[in-house]
C-alpha cells in the first residue's frame, strides 16, 4: 500500500484501495500515531571520536526529534510510534547528490566534503547539539591516521602528530589550512613536517613568508628539525634574482617586505606549499602583501597565527580568502552575514572549522609547569596624581590623544621636572617592579619586562644597568636591528646567572621563543589582549620547565585600570567563537576613562 493511500484513508475518508475496502489505519493500528505532515529530515553534523565529523538526519517533526542514519527506503516510514508519509523522490535526489560527492550517512567526512556541505550544497545543514547516538562511524578510506615517518628530527606530541596528519590530509585534497594553535604549542614544527612531507612527495620547493624579525629563527628551526631539507634565506642586498636558484632548494624563507619587492620572481615558481607565519599580518585584504600572496602559485597554503582575529571578523575573512578562496562570499556580503557579534562569530567559527586547527594550551599541554597570573594594583604618587589631573582636565586635547598622554605619564620613571637621569625613587609602580625583579634574581631566575614606550624602555634599561651590575641587562625593541635580535636572545638564554630583557611587546611579542625566562612583567597595559598574550607566551610555551609568574602592573583609578578591565572583557568575548572587539576604545569608553582620576587615592 502506498503512503499516499494510507494518508488518504486516515485523513480524507478513503475507503477503498485497489478495489478492496479499507478501514481508517488508526483504527486497525491504534498503537501508531499517524502524522498528517510529510516526514521532515534535517541534515546534521555530528562529531566523530576521531575528531572529524559525520552526517546524520534528524526527524524534526517527530517526537523528541530523533536521529536516523538511513534514508527512507519507501514512501512511508515509522519512527518510534509515529507513522509518516515521505517525499521519497526528494530524499532519493538528495542522497544521489550527496553520493556524487562521496558523502554517505554515518561515514566520516573529509574536510572537502564538510566544506561542500556547509558552503555549496544548498542544504540547511546544522550542528547537532544533543547527546550523540551510540553507533559505529565508518572512517573514510583515505583518512590519514598517523604522521608519515621521518618528516622531522623530533618526537612530536600527540596533538602535534594529529595536526600534521590533518595538514597532510588537507593538502592532499587541494585545501589550505589555518593553523591557529595557541602560542607555545609548536605551530612551527607542524608546518615544517608538512613542508617535509610535501617536498618528499612533490619535489618542488616550499616557501615560508614571515616577519623580517623571525626569518632567521625559521632557518634555525628548519635546520634543527629537518636537517635533510636544503634551506635558502632570501634576504639582504645580495639575494638572488634568478628563480632557478630558488628552485634548487627545498625551502625558501623570506619576509613580507621582500615578498612585495620580488613578487614577479616568486610568481615564476610553482611552490608545493606556502607557509605564512604570523598571518595576522594579512588581516587587511586590501594590503599589498595580502594581494601578492593571492597571486602566488602553490598547491597548498598554510596560514600560521595564534591570533586569527585581532580586531574584527573581517580579519578571518582575509586569511580564509587566502587559504580557501572558493568558500567564502564576497567581503561586502560577508560583513552583512557575519557582523561583529558573538552569535555571528560562533556560527562563522562552526562553518570554517574544517579549515582550522585550533588547540588551546589548557586542553593539550598538561605537561607544562604551573603558571600564575597576577594583576598588581599600585596607588599613584601625589606627584603623578597632580600631573595626571593636569592632563585629564586639559580641554585643548582630543580624548584619544589625552588618553595617550595619560598612559605615558603612568609609564614614565622621570620626575615631572624632567630630571636626567631619571629619578626612580618615589615611583610606586617601578618600585613594585624592582621588588619582583629582586625576587627573581634571588632565585637565579631570568625576567622579561614589557613596556610600550621607547622612552620608558630607555629609562628602565639605564636604571637596571646601574643597579644590577653582575646581571645580564639588555633590551629588545625597534632600536635593536632585526638581524641582532636572535643573538641578543641567545646571550640572554645562555648567561650563567640572573638576567633581564626589557622589551616592546609589539616588536618582540611574536615569533620569538624565550623559555629561559620564567618571570614576566607587563609594565604598561595594552589595548589588545592578543598583544599581551603573545608577549606572555614568549616564556610560557613548550620547552619551559619552571613555574612561570606573570605580573600585570597598573595604577589604580587611572586609564591603566580601565584598559585591563577592557582587556578582560574582550577575553570573555573571545570565548564565543572567534569574536574580537575593535582594538581602539570607543567614544563611550574614552569618556569613561577620562572620568576616573587617581587624585583621591594617591599616596
Amino acid at each position: 500500500m502506498k503512503g499516499i493511500d494510507v494518508w488518504s484513508a486516515e485523513y480524507e475518508g478513503l475507503q477503498e484501495i485497489g478495489g478492496s475496502k479499507c478501514n481508517r489505519p488508526s483504527s486497525d493500528l491504534p498503537h501508531l500515531d499517524f502524522s498528517a505532515d510529510l516526514l521532515q529530515l534535517q541534515p546534521v553534523l555530528l562529531s566523530a571520536d576521531s575528531g572529524g565529523s559525520y552526517l546524520a538526519l534528524r526527524a524534526v517533526n517527530a517526537a523528541d526529534q530523533p536521529l536516523v542514519d538511513t534514508w527512507p527506503a519507501t514512501d512511508q516510514k515509522i519512527i518510534g510510534s509515529q507513522w509518516f508519509a515521505t517525499d521519497q523522490g526528494h530524499f532519493d535526489r538528495t542522497a544521489k547528490a550527496l553520493g556524487s560527492r562521496g558523502i554517505v550517512l554515518s561515514q566520516e567526512l573529509s574536510e572537502a566534503q564538510e566544506l561542500w556541505l556547509l558552503w555549496h550544497s544548498e542544504l540547511d545543514v546544522e550542528y547537532f547539539e544533543g547527546e550523540h547516538p551510540k553507533g559505529v562511524v565508518q572512517a573514510r578510506p583515505e583518512a590519514l591516521r598517523s604522521v608519515p615517518g621521518e618528516l622531522v628530527d623530533a618526537v612530536l606530541y600527540p596533538y602535534q602528530a594529529t595536526g600534521v596528519s590533518k595538514l597532510t590530509s588537507m593538502a592532499t585534497q587541494g585545501l589550505g589550512c589555518l593553523l591557529a594553535d595557541e602560542m607555545g604549542l609548536g605551530k612551527t614544527i607542524q608546518a615544517i613536517a608538512l613542508m617535509s612531507w610535501m617536498t618528499r612527495n612533490n619535489g618542488s620547493p616550499s616557501l615560508v613568508v614571515a616577519p623580517s624579525s623571525t626569518t632567521a629563527n625559521w632557518c634555525r628551526e628548519l635546520s634543527r628539525f629537518a636537517p635533510h631539507l636544503s634551506i635558502y634565506e632570501h634576504a639582504g642586498p645580495q639575494r638572488t634574482g634568478d628563480p632557478s636558484v630558488l628552485r634548487g632548494f627545498d625551502v625558501v624563507v623570506t619576509s613580507f617586505d621582500l615578498l612585495i619587492r620580488d613578487e614577479f620572481m616568486l610568481r615564476a615558481i610553482k611552490w608545493t606549499a606556502i607557509s605564512v607565519d604570523e598571518a595576522q599580518n594579512i588581516k587587511n585584504p586590501q594590503a599589498q602583501r595580502s594581494q601578492v600572496l593571492k597571486r602566488l602559485n602553490s598547491r597548498t597554503i598554510i596560514a600560521i597565527t595564534g591570533t586569527p582575529i585581532e580586531n574584527s571578523l573581517t580579519d578571518l575573512w582575509s586569511i580564509m580568502a587566502l587559504v580557501a578562496p572558493d568558500h567564502l562570499s564576497s567581503l561586502d556580503d560577508f560583513k552583512i552575514q557575519y557582523p561583529d557579534e558573538a552569535l555571528a562569530a560562533l556560527e562563522l567559527g562552526r562553518r570554517v572549522a574544517p579549515l582550522i586547527i585550533r588547540r588551546r594550551v589548557s586542553e593539550v599541554a598538561d605537561d607544562l609547569p604551573a603558571r600564575t597570573d597576577s594583576a598588581v594594583p599600585v596607588h599613584a604618587s601625589n606627584l603623578l596624581a597632580l600631573e595626571y589631573e593636569r592632563i585629564r582636565l586639559d580641554e585643548s586635547m582630543p580624548p584619544l590623544a589625552k588618553v595617550g598622554y595619560l598612559r605615558q605619564a603612568c609609564s614614565s620613571l622621570r620626575c615631572l621636572d624632567g630630571a636626567n637621569p631619571p629619578i626612580t625613587t618615589g615611583n610606586p609602580k617601578y618600585e613594585r617592579a624592582l621588588q619582583i625583579i629582586a625576587e627573581a634574581f634571588s632565585r637565579d631566575c631570568k625576567v622579561l619586562l614589557f613596556a610600550s614606550f621607547t622612552s620608558t624602555i630607555d629609562e628602565i634599561q639605564q636604571d637596571l644597568l646601574s643597579r644590577f651590575t653582575s646581571a645580564f641587562v639588555s633590551r629588545l625593541d625597534g632600536q635593536v636591528p632585526i638581524r641582532e635580535r636572535q643573538s641578543k636572545i641567545d646571550e640572554f638564554t645562555h648567561f650563567p646567572g640572573p638576567a633581564i630583557l626589557v622589551l616592546n611587546p609589539k616588536a618582540a611579542g611574536v615569533g620569538i621563543n624565550i623559555q629561559a625566562a620564567n618571570y614576566v612583567i607587563h609594565f604598561t597595559p595594552e589595548w589588545n589582549p592578543a598583544t599581551i598574550d603573545q608577549a606572555s607566551a614568549r616564556s610560557y610555551r613548550r620547552g619551559q620547565d619552571k613555574p612561570v609568574f606573570v605580573y600585570s602592573l597598573y595604577y589604580k583609578d587611572t586609564v591603566e585600570e580601565l584598559m585591563l578591565e577592557r582587556v578582560q572583557a574582550k577575553r570573555v568575548l573571545s570565548a564565543h567563537g572567534l569574536k574580537a572587539a575593535e582594538e581602539l576604545p570607543s567614544t563611550r569608553e574614552l569618556e569613561e576613562m577620562l572620568m576616573r582620576s587617581p587624585k583621591g587615592s594617591s599616596i
